[in-house]
């Protein structure tokens, strides 16, 4: 979850659902909010992108403290 404006106070919310009408099924929806407002979204099918957001939202939260 890239932002112009880097913060480490951000939120991010995973909303994970089934959908029985779809190959894998799989949906999720990640919403990103920083300290300054700004939102990011995205929409994925594969368990394995919701861990590598999260992972990369983590590692922007840690690298922004060690800065």
């Amino acid at each position: 979850m890239d932002t112009t404006r880097p913060s480490p106070n951000t939120v991010l919310v995973v909303r994970a659902w089934m959908e029985s009408d779809h190959a894998t099924g799989f949906r999720a929806r990640l919403l990103g909010v920083d300290a300054y407002g700004a939102t990011s979204s995205m929409i994925v099918a594969n368990p394995a992108q919701v861990l590598e957001a999260v992972r990369s939202w983590l590692d922007d939260i840690i690298q922004h403290d060690s800065a």
